[in-house]
């Protein structure tokens, strides 16, 4: 592996559905069966294999019941540095289309009774 924060990442992944998976007790047998995998590759996965196929990754989240946190881990919404990029990108500036003349007829506006100045 080429990167070290990737492979310490993906060793405690693995160790974490590890630990899901015995709290749930389940065995590597009976998750290997649920996964439609063999024993070896549950505990490839355990081990942080880089290797394994994200396919058997949801599949292991699915048996966990967790597969909705696959689908959340770059979620637009949970995007921090994406949604700091799109504040970047909002104008500086947003000019009305419509803006009332200077001379407008002010008469027929009701702006209500505010003799506290609460109004604002």
């Amino acid at each position: 592996m080429k990167s070290f924060a990737v492979e310490k990442t993906l060793k405690a992944f693995g160790h974490h559905l590890q630990v899901a998976r015995k709290k749930r007790k389940i065995s590597v047998s009976s998750m290997a069966e649920r996964m439609g995998v063999s024993r070896q590759t549950v505990m490839r996965l355990e081990r942080g294999d880089p290797a394994v196929r994200i396919e058997f990754v949801g599949m292991a989240l699915l048996v966990l019941g967790e597969l909705h946190r696959l689908e959340e881990i770059m979620a637009p919404t949970n995007d921090e540095v994406g949604l700091l990029f799109d504040q970047d990108n909002l104008p500086k500036r947003i000019r009305g289309k419509n803006k009332p003349k200077a001379n407008q007829d002010t008469d027929d506006l009701d702006f209500g009774t505010d003799n506290e100045g609460l109004s604002f």
